[in-house]
């Protein structure tokens, strides 16, 4: 009785080790104008506040446009933005399509982060079919301790159960 009362103590606990309230983007940067330029992907910094990771979202999108003389006077090259709060993100994309662009990319987000790539490969292979041979172009996590974070529970929990 004692173990499962320190069992749930401790798994209720689990949340408190990440508590912080982090943010990120991923977003990915195309030519409005020439296809040809392969597509940039931009994921923020680990652990990051609502504001820093606007900033340095705003900052990459702005330094790509100024880059390649954008007219962001008609449109931005950032596009498929995606905005992320205490999660994980992944980024698929059919490779028989040739480069990936901004309008063949798959995200998915989960806050897990074991979890994300499957299903960004299975949302792919859903929309593109066998044929789009779909394959990862990132995954990320707007918290460092999100990597691993199944692990470390798992041992925990490994680790009382030999006592």
């Amino acid at each position: 009785m004692m173990k499962i009362l320190f069992s749930l103590f401790i798994f209720s606990c689990t949340p408190l080790l990440y508590a912080t309230d982090t943010h990120g983007y991923i977003a990915f940067w195309q030519h409005p104008e020439q296809t040809e330029i392969v597509t940039v992907t931009k994921t923020t910094a680990e652990n990051a506040s609502a504001e820093e990771a606007k900033a340095e979202l705003d900052a990459f999108c702005q330094a790509q446009d100024r880059l390649w003389n954008v007219n962001t006077q008609t449109a931005s090259g950032c596009r498929s933005v995606t905005a992320l709060n205490n999660s994980c993100a992944a980024a698929a994309w059919p490779r028989a399509q040739g480069l990936l662009k901004h309008e063949n990319v798959v995200v998915a987000q989960n806050p897990a982060f074991s979890k994300v790539a499957a299903q960004a490969l299975q949302q792919c292979r859903l929309k593109y079919g066998s044929e789009g041979e779909c394959a990862l172009e990132t995954v990320f996590c707007t918290s460092s301790d999100a990597y691993a974070k199944k692990g470390r529970l798992a041992e925990m929990l490994h680790k009382f159960k030999l006592k």
